[in-house]
């Protein structure tokens, strides 16, 4: 009787710890995911990565905090990267190849923002150029040195027969506002130009197209990770994905995508324009909206950086080495 009464006694004792222990366990539980920060570094930001400034508005949910450090041209924020600074890069396709060429850091495409070119090269409405091979000898203006504006640039000149780097004058620009002045004014002869003011710029007749590569599919910005960084914390990039991914779901929705447009946009457009270049983007741009870096938008991006003459075929590294799909059956 005694043994029994002992036993009881302990059943009774460890019942009791369990019932203390459960709150804490629900409480763990409820609380969620532990605070992340993610500071991505971010080159030339604009309409085309709106779906990732709208991460900011839909973090909270997930506990992560997404700072962003932005620079005008691709070149100035992947050599940044480089440097050690930020956990993701935003930018262009070709810095990723550039960066894994030079050896200068093993890195991983983990997602896709712009699957277009999204960019053309325009002229001032009133210049009497013609065709892309007219513009030997002129001056043409881009975002940055090293940008994927210079980059498409280099493949439409290479194409028409002229030398980038001895036919033409490059200088770099900055911001679309300071493009498209450039343009306006008649500072340079022509320039690269992206949406929204490519659009305006042709709508109210400042601008006229010479070369299009807007709408050509092409992993325009994408997420770049370091790989040591995956493989030490990969639920981290885990999380920073899975938040993206709802984010650019979210932008599905005309009015959440309008006030998403606005933080970046407050008094640059009205609502109706805004609007107007939302829809673009997601009928066009955006598509398929998923987040996801695939294979035809690897074969397409090498084949233009092969054309642009900066890159050869050998200095592709093979898809299946250079992207990590995070959101796998998610």
């Amino acid at each position: 009787m005694a043994r029994f009464a002992v036993r009881v006694a302990n059943v009774a004792l460890a019942a009791a710890m369990a019932a203390v222990a459960l709150p804490d366990a629900m409480r763990a539980q409820s609380a969620g995911p532990k605070p992340l920060d993610m500071t991505v570094i971010e080159a030339t930001p604009g309409m085309q990565d709106l779906p990732f400034l709208a991460m900011k508005l839909v973090a909270d949910k997930a506990k992560l905090k997404v700072e962003a450090i932005e620079f005008q041209g691709g070149g100035e924020a992947g050599a940044v990267f480089v440097g050690g600074r930020g956990d993701v890069l935003l930018a262009g396709y070709d810095k990723v190849i550039g960066i894994t060429r030079q050896g200068l850091d093993d890195v991983k495409v983990i997602g896709n923002v712009l699957a277009s070119g999204g960019w053309s090269l325009v002229l001032p409405a009133d210049s009497p150029i013609k065709s892309i091979a007219e513009l030997r000898g002129k001056t043409i203006g881009v975002s940055g040195p090293g940008s994927s504006s210079e980059l498409f640039l280099r493949a439409g000149l290479r194409k028409a027969g002229l030398n980038p780097d001895k036919d033409v004058s490059v200088i770099a620009l900055g911001s679309m506002d300071n493009i498209k002045a450039a343009i306006e004014h008649h500072k340079v002869d022509a320039s690269m130009l992206a949406s929204p003011h490519l659009m305006y710029g042709v709508a109210d007749k400042t601008i006229k197209v010479l070369g299009d590569w807007e709408k050509i599919q092409y992993p325009g910005d994408v997420f770049v990770a370091r790989a040591k960084d995956l493989a030490a914390r990969r639920d981290d990039f885990v999380r920073f994905m899975s938040v993206y991914k709802d984010a650019v779901t979210q932008m599905k929705d005309p009015q959440f995508a309008l006030k998403v447009a606005r933080l970046r946009y407050p008094r640059t457009f009205t609502d109706q324009q805004l609007t107007d270049q939302i829809n673009r983007h997601v009928e066009i741009l955006w598509q398929p909206m998923d987040g996801l870096f695939t294979r035809e938008q690897y074969d397409n991006g090498t084949a233009v950086l092969a054309e642009s003459g900066r890159f050869k075929s050998s200095d592709m590294p093979a898809y299946e080495k250079l992207s990590v799909d995070l959101l796998a059956g998610r």
